[in-house]
């Protein structure tokens, strides 16, 4: 393909994701008593903006894909709070057993690509006078939240209370804005050039529950567990040429920010149990780079930047109240692999 524009050429990818899932279940009964809910959240989305073929214009060319996945606020009589999921149950009951259980799994694929492709050359043809207003820019973002509540209660007169809530967030999310290998792009009297990559998330999950068992035990099981793994690329593949006219710049950014609460409340007649974990697992590839044997020139200043950081509590607690015993355990584990990169590939021809 072959594009020539006597002004500017914009290529533009835009998702908004808002998904949000509601469970509830109660249960009450003058014997024993069960209630479950389970909340469940597949999604897989791609968000691309790319040139494949020739273009040329008198003005800026831009290349943009944006996916923004935030909560959908909730219609209720006073508040309108932001979710993605909730689940709840609750089950009260005057026999031996009153079991409530609330359940949150979350499957989040989240894929943003902005590029020019390998076989493409802007600004290259001759088609349009060479000035600075013929800019390029190409730029990938990927915006997560995710807000989370589980909770579960159980209530017996008789033996035995129990409240389960889990909620496990599973997010790879890949964010990626370049130039590809092979391809030709600016020229020395031209504008300047931008690849830019952004990736922020931030998480908020919650899972609280309570046993209570008047004649005997009261269990209370609370976990939450956030698997996330980030990618997010801003680059000038191996073998491209690219001159700017003014400053070239390449940036990748990956910011992580998450609350997790599980909480836990164990009440019973003989024995109290109240157990409680927050578990996150957190592995981040942020890389900007000018690919091996690529020609980059660039008239003004040349600037590689790849940053990431994480802003994260994770708290767990558990009470356990008993006649006889009280045995309550919490644990609140993180697992971090960051690998964060910004470098010039081998062989490759850097000029300002």
């Amino acid at each position: 393909s072959e594009l020539n524009a006597s002004g500017k050429v914009d290529v533009e990818a835009k998702a908004t994701l808002g998904p949000q899932t509601l469970a509830a279940a109660g249960a009450f009964s003058k014997g024993n008593a069960l209630s479950a809910t389970v909340d469940v959240t597949v999604l897989h989305a791609h968000t691309n903006a790319f040139i494949e073929g020739d273009a040329d214009a008198a003005g800026a060319i831009t290349v943009n894909a944006e996916s923004h996945m935030t909560p959908t606020p909730i219609a209720l009589p006073l508040v309108q709070p932001s979710l993605t999921s909730v689940a709840v149950a609750g089950s009260a009951s005057k026999g031996d057993l009153a079991l409530a259980g609330s359940f949150i799994i979350s499957d989040l694929h989240v894929d943003v690509d902005a590029h020019i492709g390998g076989s493409s050359k802007i600004n290259r043809n001759s088609l349009q006078s060479t000035s600075s207003a013929q800019t390029v820019s190409v730029t990938a973002t990927n915006e997560t939240s995710i807000v989370t509540v589980a909770g579960a209660l159980g209530v017996t007169t008789g033996s035995t209370g129990l409240g389960i809530g889990l909620d496990v967030e599973i997010l790879h999310k890949t964010t990626k804005a370049y130039i590809a290998g092979g391809a030709q792009v600016g020229n020395d009297a031209g504008g300047a050039i931008t690849v830019m990559a952004t990736s922020p998330e931030t998480m908020l999950s919650v899972a609280g529950t309570a046993g209570v068992g008047l004649d005997d035990a009261g269990i209370a099981a609370s976990i939450s567990i956030a698997d996330i793994h980030i990618d997010t690329e801003a680059y000038i593949g191996s073998g491209a040429d690219v001159h700017a006219g003014g400053d070239l710049t390449l940036e990748a950014t990956s910011t992580f920010q998450t609350t997790m609460i599980a909480g836990s409340v164990g009440v019973g007649g003989d024995a109290g149990i109240g157990v409680a974990n927050a578990t996150l697992v957190h592995t981040a590839t942020v890389l900007a780079y000018i690919g091996a044997s690529a020609t980059v020139q660039a008239a003004g200043d040349i600037e590689i930047t790849a940053s990431e950081s994480e802003d994260i509590i994770s708290i767990a607690a558990g009470i356990a109240i008993g006649g006889d015993a009280g045995i309550a355990g919490s644990a609140a584990v993180n697992v971090l692999s960051e690998n964060t990169k910004a470098y010039v590939g081998p062989g490759a021809d850097v000029t300002t």
